[in-house]
């Protein structure tokens, strides 16, 4: 599972002309493999998500980091395919951390 917002910071992170071949092979992948769901940003989310971000200035937490943390705890998700610390701050495992 992934979402919308995302693709759309993967994306943005690879649109360099020698990275964006790259950008559009992972995101065409994602879209055609039927094991991945992609969660469109709703209105919804995006408030939810971004009271969240609102909520804590004591955090470095994107906007797009909140809306993942907003679909996650919704869904009761606790594992995340990521190396980031903010995934740990918001009490989810980040899968491709080391443990402390």
């Amino acid at each position: 599972m992934t979402t919308r917002a995302v693709c759309s910071e993967i994306g943005n992170a690879l649109s360099k002309l020698r990275y964006r071949a790259a950008a559009v092979a992972l995101l065409e992948s994602l879209k055609s493999d039927s094991t991945v769901e992609i969660v469109p940003l709703t209105e919804e989310c995006y408030f939810k998500a971004f009271q969240l971000f609102q909520s804590r200035p004591d955090k470095e937490w994107g906007l797009i980091d909140c809306i993942s943390f907003v679909v996650m705890t919704e869904r009761g998700l606790s594992d995340a395919l990521s190396a980031d610390e903010h995934v740990r701050q918001m009490g989810f495992r980040p899968l491709l951390k080391e443990p402390p």
